[in-house]
């Protein structure tokens, strides 16, 4: 039932406009609930940018639709995503493998009116949580750290260059520490 909000609203490092960018996390299910998101700027049906695992399937919503739906996740599994969007195309890698087809999403992904959450959905309901464990999440706006099938990571995320946001959560004390130069605030 934990969850993490940043003022998404008032930074501008959390609109994504038209550009690129790549959000990654590790991430580790301890059980499938209902719609838990990754993470969510806005609510369904209508968030601007969101992942949900559902039922073993991985949703990415933008703009109130479902673009990406891959099957394959399972509990007890810890993997690495990263969503990309490079010149209008969004990718999605699992454990440095693209899944699904690129795909042109081109829509202004800003929100002004709804806070990025992690761990849950804007609008925070216990249908959306998720059980489970996220580290290393990053938010790299203006950059498209990857372009290609790359290997998968196997040491923490560092802070690169347009880097938002970093979360490493090596121990529970630390979940809400942006280990970026932004050194955005967190709350828990």
């Amino acid at each position: 039932s934990t969850y993490l909000t940043v003022n998404s609203v008032a930074d501008t490092n959390f609109q994504l406009g038209t550009g690129d960018f790549t959000i990654e996390w590790f991430m580790y299910l301890n059980a499938n609930s209902p719609y838990p998101r990754v993470f969510s700027i806005g609510t369904y049906p209508t968030a601007t940018l969101a992942v949900s695992i559902e039922s073993g399937y991985f949703y990415l919503w933008t703009t109130g639709s479902a673009n990406f739906i891959i099957s394959g996740i399972t509990t007890s599994t810890w993997y690495h995503f990263a969503v990309v969007r490079n010149s209008g195309t969004v990718q999605v890698y699992r454990n440095g493998n693209q899944v699904g087809s690129n795909l042109s999403i081109t829509s202004n992904l800003t929100n002004l009116s709804s806070n990025l959450t992690i761990g849950n959905e804007t609008t925070i309901s216990s249908s959306a949580s998720l059980n489970g464990y996220l580290t290393n999440f990053r938010w790299t706006k203006g950059t498209a750290v990857y372009t290609s099938n790359f290997t998968n990571p196997a040491a923490p995320l560092s802070s690169l260059a347009n880097t938002k946001l970093l979360l490493l959560a090596s121990n529970s004390s630390a979940t809400t520490l942006d280990s970026s130069s932004a050194a955005t605030a967190v709350n828990n």
